[in-house]
């Protein structure tokens, strides 16, 4: 379970069923997919929740994408895979959320692809080749800033310079002082 809080104070948590708010006055509210309702939530097994600097949540989802609810919530923006459409995230099958103090989210989608959405007009533009991210499955992001993101994989974490593109690996090996101990990284 993942969980952010918002400017109100209430605490979204990521469920395996949807989500969940529990409300300043403790009342909890589920929510589920309503596919069939436009701007209703979307999908179901809930991976990652993140609150971003305007206000708004996003909600990864394990196949339905990524969803974001503004501040002052009405309907939820979905963001998924489209075949054929570069300008669609990678996969649909978003593990991970980051927010950056540049306006924007990054989502990383299955094992190769890392997603920068700009929160302002939603434009979604592919990082995963440039990165070199491979067939690991990634399990967690952070970016430090504009120009740093941290990746954490199954086994493994990476530093990536966004202005580059070059990486540092931080060791997986339990022998090693210097290194992680196998394990994800979430």
């Amino acid at each position: 379970t993942s969980f952010a809080r918002d400017e109100s104070g209430d605490l979204w948590l990521g469920l395996l069923t949807g989500i969940a708010r529990l409300d300043a006055d403790g009342k909890l509210h589920r929510y589920g997919a309503e596919e069939a309702v436009p701007g209703a939530y979307p999908g179901t097994n809930t991976l990652d929740v993140m609150a971003d600097r305007e206000g708004g949540i996003w909600f990864s989802l394990f196949d339905a994408g990524l969803a974001r609810l503004p501040p002052h919530w009405r309907n939820f923006s979905v963001f998924r895979s489209v075949p054929g459409d570069a300008a669609s995230l990678t996969r649909s099958r978003a593990r991970a959320i980051a927010i950056d103090g540049e306006r924007a989210a990054w989502v990383g989608t299955g094992n190769d692809g890392i997603d920068r959405i700009d929160r302002a007009s939603g434009a979604i533009e592919r990082f995963g080749e440039r990165l070199k991210i491979g067939n690991q499955r990634l399990t967690s992001l952070v970016a430090q800033d504009a120009d740093t993101l941290w990746v954490g994989f199954q086994r493994g974490l990476r530093r990536y310079s966004l202005k580059t593109f070059d990486s540092v690996e931080i060791p997986v090996d339990l022998r090693r002082e210097d290194a992680l101990p196998p394990g994800y990284i979430d």
